[in-house]
Order: structure tokens, then C-alpha cells, then sequence
């Protein structure tokens, strides 16, 4: 075929597109390198942007060049399509890492929730003994820990792996969902999606298997986020409290899974689940948090409205007791902390933080933390320092904030910013942890630390390299680290450096969910696998 001639038009604008996609190319690796030490998600996301201008300009400069004929310009621009159905027909997409960047997998059956995963054993063979060694009286009653505050008490834990390996007591297929794990009693209590519908279920923590199921209502689903609950339970005595992903509260029985009484926040605050889906996008993950004879989550509204943004339950019938605030809620669950000398109920909200009187839910103080719940969400705990002072974290470019909290002679309590930094403490979907003056977080997907008292950082661990949007624990002088990509990390931490002690693969996919730790057992999970591994400690032969 003969090429056809390029008129002088014709050829200017060949040029200019063919410069247009050696910038845009160019200038994407420029933007990638350049802003992705202060957010990989806002720099992977200016990378694809770039590239795709850069190949729809080289499209038009071939185009404008050769002036192909029709059939070529149809095969050229059904190619693409043809590609894409064929690429699917071999891989399946798995959703969205905490970097926005694509996940597929090979194409292939998924074991349906809870059966046993193919060619995998329902627990390990070698670990008999073991079982019976772990105490069935340790816990770990709700979202991060007893006391919700993401320490875990001294377990003894080795620091010599290479003497003592860690063990797969039992790995396991669940339902869709990014809740975790309460522990009590030899049961590990989540929430998943099974046949379309919410549910509460509970594991033998021995060998994983399912001892009841607790089936709730409706389900939610988000291209962006994936689907499933995402709050943790909360267990007191022989109940057990859960809130789905599209607002039932309900409470179950331990023993038998039996529902006891569940309410409708939805209907209660006289909306549709489109509605609060649009001013909360991926999911209410609220848990909740027990006080007294109260049960407080956090209630919200549609958009445009100034909603509650607490309530509070009779813990034994369900009954409302009090609304509080006028807050929009974000993607963090209620903390009660004494601050001043006064018990108060802490949340985070979609753009505030706010200290709550939990007799009644007035605001007892107030104060500014930017954020929107069906876009750059606020997900991390505030962080109870001392008596007054609190830290905020947050991903989306917003960084670390240390609140001081005073009392007038009136008695009208006052928060003031004592520092602030954007480039601290990002934690996007995790929460950071503090431990005698010292902050510990997986900022922007790595392991750092940071001097409470100054905001000064003391050290960003690149040499271990990124773990991604995971979740954390500290257990003493343990960071017990869930990796995005579902292995499991363990060091001791330390104002002048990380000191790994080991690591293994656990999981495979996108892990955001919280973990627990009880007694030496690691509980883990994601949206498609549950697993136990036991942890060596000091006093282990």
C-alpha cells in the first residue's frame, strides 16, 4: 500500500502530536519520581494519566502521518477491545490495591466461603501439641485490642526465628469483607459476605472451622473498595456486637450465634442505602464501642444534611438512649479516652474530630480535620497520648496532627494544633500506635517513626522496603505488621531504627483488615482467606 502524501497542514500537526506523546511520556516518569515519596497513590495516578495522553497523542500522530484507510483505522481501533476480551478471558480482576493500581489474578473457580482451600489442609498436621499448650483464655475483645488502642500485652515473643519458626496453625477460605478478628473464649468472631447478605460468623480457633453463622441484611459492593463488612465485633460477656456494612446493629448470642436484637440505622435516620451510599461511599466500618450499659457507633446521614454523628444503644434491647453531634461520619470507629480528667467519646468525622459526654453525646469540644467520605476519606483512630494531648493521621496527602487539649475556668474545653505536618504519619487505612514518646505508623506504606512531643521524625525504614497499606499492632516492644500483601512482619521497634526479626507469607491478595493478637496466635484475614499462625515465644523450647 501505497502511503498518500502529507500536505503541509497535515504534516505541522503530525509534528506537534508526535512532541505532545514524547512529552507526556516524559513528563509522566518526571511526575512518578517526583511526588511519589510524598504519596504513591497521587503518583501512580498522574503516572496512567500521563501515559494515556502520551498514547492517544501517538495514535493521532500515526493517524495524521499515514492517513491510513478505513480498514486499517477500524482494525486499529477494534484491536484494543479484542485485546481486552481476550485478556479477561484469562485473568480476573481483583480490585484495587491501596495505591489505585489494578490487581488480577489468573482465571479460576474461587473456593466458595468457608470450604476448605484446594490442596490446602484445614489445619496443620504438626501442630497438635501445640494447641493445647495456648491458653484459651486470652483475648482480644474488638478493633484494635481490649482497650482499643493497638497495644496488645507482653506475649513474650521470641526475637530467634531462626531457632524457633513461626507455624501455620490454619489457613482457611471467608466470605468478602475487610472486618477483623474479636477474640474470646476459643472462638475468632468476624463479619463477611456469604449468598449476598452481611453476616456475623465465628471460627474455632483451633482449626478455623465454622461454628455458627449469623446472617443480617443486605449487602454493599464499590468497584473502588470492593465489598463485604468492614467493621470489626465486639464482644462483652456471652454478646457480641456488629454493625454491617449498610447499618444493622445487631447482637448475637456467643455460644450459639443466635440474634438477640438488631435496628436499622438506615431507617432510623429515614434514608435509602443509595443515599448514605452516596455520602459514604465505601461502607459504614464503624465498631462499636461499649460503655456502661451503652452501645455508641457512629449514625450519620444522607449529603446535604447536618446528620447525628454518634448513637447510642441500650446494649440489652437495642433501644435508642441519645443522639449526639451534627457531624457527617467518616470510615473510624469511637474511642473513649479520659482526657482532662473526664471520660469522653472520641471520633473522627468526616471533617472533624470531636470529644463526646457519653451520658448524653453533647460535643464537649470541636476541632477542624479536612476529609470526605466518598473521596479523600478519613480512616485512621485519633491516638490518645496523655491526658491532653491527641494525635491525628491520615493518608490523601493530609499527614500528622498533634491536638493539645485544655480547660477554661468556665470548664468549656479548647483544642489547638501544637504541630502539624503533611508529610508525617500518612496511614491511610491503618491507625498509629504510640509507645513512651514515640509514634509508629505505616506511613504511605512505610514503617516509621516519629517523636510525639516535637512531630520530629526519627526514622522512615526504606531498607526493608514498602509494605503497603497494612495494619499494625504493638505487642510491647513488638510491631506485629500485616503487609498489604498479606505477609506477616514482625521487629522491635525503636526510637533509633526497625530491627526485623522475621517475616513469612500468610495470605494471598489485598489484606487491609485489622488483625488480633491473642495470647502467641496471629489472626489475619482478607476478603477471600482466614489463617492462625502461632508465634514462638521465650518461653518455648
Amino acid at each position: 500500500m501505497t502511503e498518500r502524501p502529507i500536505s503541509g497542514k497535515r504534516s505541522s500537526w503530525a509534528t506537534r502530536y508526535g512532541w505532545l506523546a514524547i512529552a507526556c511520556f516524559l513528563l509522566a516518569w518526571l511526575v512518578f519520581y517526583g511526588i511519589r515519596g510524598f504519596d504513591h497513590q497521587n503518583a501512580n495516578i498522574a503516572f496512567l494519566l500521563m501515559n494515556a495522553l502520551a498514547i492517544v497523542f501517538g495514535v493521532l500522530w500515526w493517524l495524521v502521518r499515514s492517513s491510513p484507510s478505513l480498514a486499517i483505522r477500524l482494525l486499529f481501533l477494534t484491536a484494543p477491545v479484542i485485546g481486552l476480551a481476550i485478556f479477561f478471558q484469562f485473568f480476573q480482576f481483583r480490585g484495587f490495591s491501596g495505591e489505585l493500581v489494578p490487581q488480577f489474578r489468573w482465571q479460576s473457580r474461587r473456593p466458595s466461603p468457608l470450604s476448605p482451600p484446594p490442596s490446602e489442609p484445614l489445619a496443620s498436621k504438626d501442630v497438635g501439641s501445640n494447641l493445647k499448650s495456648l491458653e484459651s483464655t486470652s483475648s482480644f475483645r474488638q478493633f484494635l485490642g481490649n482497650e482499643r488502642t493497638g497495644f496488645v500485652e507482653d506475649n513474650h515473643l521470641s526475637e530467634r526465628w531462626d531457632q524457633n519458626q513461626p507455624k501455620l496453625l490454619w489457613k482457611r477460605s471467608i466470605g468478602l469483607g475487610w472486618s477483623g478478628f474479636a477474640i474470646q473464649d476459643g472462638l475468632a468472631i468476624t463479619m463477611d459476605e456469604f449468598d449476598g447478605r452481611d453476616c456475623l460468623i465465628a471460627l474455632d480457633w483451633n482449626d478455623g472451622s465454622l461454628r455458627w453463622r449469623a446472617p443480617l441484611a443486605r449487602r454493599h459492593y464499590h468497584p473502588m473498595g470492593g465489598g463485604g463488612p468492614s467493621a470489626t465485633p465486639t464482644i462483652e460477656g456471652k454478646q457480641v456486637y456488629a454493625q454491617s456494612s449498610t447499618g444493622i446493629i445487631c447482637s448475637c448470642d456467643v455460644d450459639s450465634g443466635k440474634i438477640l436484637w438488631q435496628v436499622d440505622l438506615l431507617e432510623k435516620a429515614g434514608i435509602s442505602q443509595k443515599e448514605a451510599e452516596l455520602a459514604v461511599t465505601w461502607g459504614r466500618s464503624g465498631s462499636p464501642l461499649l460503655y456502661g450499659e451503652l452501645l455508641i457507633v457512629p449514625f450519620g446521614g444522607a449529603m446535604e444534611e447536618s446528620p447525628a454523628g454518634l448513637i447510642a444503644l441500650d446494649r440489652s434491647s437495642g433501644r435508642e438512649r441519645w443522639r449526639g453531634g451534627s457531624a457527617q461520619i467518616s470510615y473510624a470507629s469511637p474511642s473513649m479516652m479520659a482526657i482532662q480528667g473526664m471520660d469522653q467519646i472520641v471520633i473522627v468525622n468526616e471533617s472533624t474530630v470531636t470529644g463526646h459526654n457519653p451520658e448524653n453525646g453533647s460535643v464537649l469540644w470541636s476541632h477542624d480535620w479536612p476529609g470526605q467520605s466518598n473521596g479523600a476519606a478519613s480512616v485512621s483512630q485519633a491516638v490518645l497520648i496523655d491526658a491532653s494531648h491527641i494525635l491525628l493521621s491520615k493518608g490523601y496527602g493530609g499527614g500528622a496532627e498533634m491536638l493539645e487539649l485544655t480547660k477554661g475556668s468556665s470548664g468549656a474545653m479548647d483544642a489547638k494544633t501544637k504541630w502539624k505536618n503533611a508529610s508525617l504519619l500518612k496511614t491511610k487505612f491503618t491507625s498509629a500506635v504510640y509507645r513512651e514518646g514515640y509514634l509508629y505508623g505505616l506511613s504511605d506504606g512505610i514503617l516509621e517513626c516519629v517523636q510525639a512531643n516535637t512531630g520530629k521524625r526519627m526514622w522512615k525504614d526504606t531498607r526493608n522496603g514498602r509494605l503497603g497499606h497494612g495494619q499494625l499492632l504493638l505487642v510491647d516492644r513488638h510491631l506485629v505488621v500485616s503487609a498489604e500483601d498479606g505477609r506477616l512482619v514482625i521487629g522491635l521497634v525503636d526510637p533509633d531504627g526497625f530491627r526485623k526479626i522475621g517475616e513469612m507469607p500468610v495470605l494471598t491478595g489485598i489484606t487491609w483488615n485489622t488483625l488480633a493478637v491473642a495470647g502467641n496466635r496471629v489472626f489475619m484475614r482478607n476478603g477471600e482467606q482466614a489463617a492462625c499462625v502461632q508465634i514462638p515465644t521465650d518461653s518455648q523450647p
